[in-house]
């Protein structure tokens, strides 16, 4: 072990006598070595000074020694004079000059050349002390200068080579605040999940993160997973609720929450969100409340529950009506209107329709459409067509045009307006050819041509129905009009070539046997009996377990009775005579009493008149 006293007394002695030394430069080197290990910087200091003075700077490690004295003493401006000659070295002695300098920057304020002084020294690990202590720094200084992206990478390098650093507290506030502001949403989050033991700031910073990344995704349009984020955000947030900035996030976390259900129509959850929107925002002015009743006011309008989406809309338009920024003021008319007119309240829902009209009269197309709507059931035809015009000839362009033109011609049909009707219907199929209403124009057109008696032009649009929309849902209805003209017309023979058609191009329909045997029942009440006999005895070869075989067999059986085939009639009515009792059952002992009396075939006839008698005496009895 050096023995700096020894050394420190020897050379003090040599200095003091009067004679000059040849070697007094060395002897002044050695006693600074001395009184510097020995942590005496002052005391090294001048001897030091006297030895660069005299033989240079060539000495690096002298040069680092006087200026960490001086950096010892405070004495900041000549220390950087002399450790910036020996920081550029890449060596221990340059790593750990750099770092001085750094902190000597910082108390001159020249925060930009610490910055580079330290981030130097933190290129090294010859000292890992200093390694550590300056990329903590360097992190420190880029987030106070808000270089976030650096302040994140010299913190995770600091986390990732010195994993148990000193700084673990701080360096989590930081790099958490740090990831926040580079946008960086997802690696914040990650990060901070991380942490086991959570700061209440760093709770903080996780309510805003993941409400950040929230409204990312949500701008992305990815609303499942930007609502994961959400209420992340607001359970962090609800333990914070008491504190006004983290109140405020939470409020537009539960805000925006309720809009994203709504957008995914879990209605449920949108209400909930709402509410606890309007719970926080009791008694405080946050824009989010009169945003909140707008948003409520559709989940209770998708909901069909229109008292209450009214209350929040009127509520909300009230507000606005005189603000200059109208926000949604002009679609929250037309959803007042709206329930007006689902409740059947036709004067209120005329005026919120107008005031929507009044509101922008450009983009007015909807508020027209649903007026002449009003009108119509109002029974004011003339002002409805003419509110009906208002859409298909100044909003041309308008998509609701198309349904305005359709609805003008359902209002001439509903009411009775058959030439009208024809004539709108015949506009419209030639001017919406694209139209999703096409197929019911085509059948509603041959409708009022059924009401004109122009069978010919009715069963035409049925026939169209049938033949280009075979496999629509309407395609069914159009078969059973046509079934009707065809009656109307006496030329329901005609109808088994359109069911089979029908059934061509929908084997699956399951109403088969209920449209066979509306046929068959058509034909016998329309007096085509060999017609009838023949569809009814093919539904029971068809549809052996079909569903109507008791009507059938008595309808069969009635059938042959008035076309005067009396063996065949026996011969189903015995099917019915073997069902029991029943009206039925009734009528067709009569009948064949008759049957058998007309065949002069006595004994029988006595049988079924005799089987008749109680059956007659106990509708007596009960008359009485």
């Amino acid at each position: 072990q050096k023995d700096y006293k020894l050394l420190i007394d020897y050379a003090e002695e040599r200095l003091s006598e009067k004679r000059k030394y040849s070697n007094e430069s060395d002897i002044r080197m050695l006693l600074g070595e001395a009184y510097y290990q020995k942590d005496q910087y002052s005391k090294a200091l001048p001897h030091f000074q006297t030895y660069v003075d005299k033989k240079g700077t060539s000495d690096k490690q002298i040069v680092y020694r006087l200026g960490d004295c001086y950096f010892q003493g405070k004495e900041y401006e000549k220390a950087e004079e002399y450790l910036k000659l020996v920081a550029s070295s890449e060596d221990e002695m340059g790593q750990t000059a750099s770092y001085y300098l750094g902190h000597i920057y910082l108390k001159m304020d020249n925060k930009q050349f610490a910055l580079s002084a330290l981030e130097k020294a933190s290129e090294f690990d010859y000292v890992k002390e200093i390694q550590e202590q300056a990329l903590f720094d360097v992190g420190k200084l880029y987030y106070q200068s808000k270089n976030f992206d650096r302040s994140v990478q010299a913190l995770k390098t600091l986390n990732e080579k010195y994993p148990s650093h000193f700084f673990k507290k701080e360096v989590r506030q930081l790099l958490s605040e740090s990831y926040l502001n580079t946008n960086n949403y997802e690696e914040a989050i990650a990060y901070i999940d991380g942490i086991k033991n959570q700061t209440t700031s760093i709770q903080k910073i996780y309510q805003e993160v993941t409400y950040r990344r929230a409204i990312e995704l949500y701008n992305k349009r990815k609303f499942k997973s930007a609502l994961g984020y959400f209420e992340k955000s607001v359970r962090q947030g609800a333990e914070h609720e008491q504190k006004k900035l983290e109140k405020e996030l939470l409020i537009q976390a539960y805000f925006w929450k309720g809009e994203l259900n709504s957008i995914l129509r879990n209605w449920t959850e949108a209400q909930r969100d709402y509410v606890k929107v309007f719970a926080l925002t009791k008694g405080i002015n946050s824009p989010y409340r009169l945003k909140t009743r707008y948003g409520i006011g559709y989940v209770y309008f998708n909901n069909k529950e229109y008292d209450k989406a009214k209350t929040h809309f009127v509520i909300y338009t009230q507000n606005l009506e005189k603000a200059k920024n109208k926000q949604d003021y002009g679609n929250a008319l037309l959803r007042v209107g709206d329930c007006y007119f689902f409740e059947k309240n036709y004067p209120k829902a005329l005026e919120a329709y107008d005031k929507s009209i009044s509101h922008n009269k450009q983009n007015a197309a909807y508020a027209y459409l649903k007026k002449a709507e009003v009108l119509g059931f109002l029974q004011k035809l003339d002002e409805a067509n003419k509110t009906y015009d208002v859409v298909i000839k100044q909003y041309a362009n308008s998509p609701y045009r198309s349904e305005a033109t359709y609805k003008k011609a359902v209002l001439s049909l509903e009411n009775s307006l058959f030439q009208d009707a024809v004539k709108n219907f015949t506009y419209f199929l030639i001017n919406e050819p694209a139209s999703s209403y096409v197929i019911e124009s085509y059948l509603r057109r041959g409708i009022a041509y059924q009401n004109l008696k122009d069978y010919n032009m009715a069963l035409a649009d049925f026939d169209k129905v049938l033949k280009d929309y075979c496999r629509d849902t309407l395609a069914n209805q159009a078969l059973s009009a046509s079934r009707n003209v065809l009656v109307s017309a006496n030329r329901l023979s005609e109808y088994d070539a359109r069911l089979n058609k029908y059934f061509e191009c929908n084997p699956n329909d399951p109403s088969r046997v209920d449209k066979s045997y509306e046929l068959a029942l058509a034909l016998y009440r329309n007096q085509k009996y060999g017609e009838a006999i023949q569809a009814f005895d093919k539904i029971t070869k068809d549809f052996p377990k079909n569903t109507y075989q008791k009507e059938i067999t008595n309808y069969t059986a009635n059938a042959y009775y008035l076309n005067k085939d009396y063996d065949n009639a026996l011969i189903y009515f015995k099917e019915v005579e073997k069902e029991g009792a029943s009206r039925k059952y009734q009528k067709a002992l009569g009948k064949m009493s008759k049957i058998y009396f007309a065949k002069e075939d006595y004994s029988n006839a006595k049988i079924y008149n005799l089987k008749l008698l109680p059956l007659a005496t106990s509708q007596r009895q009960q008359a009485r």
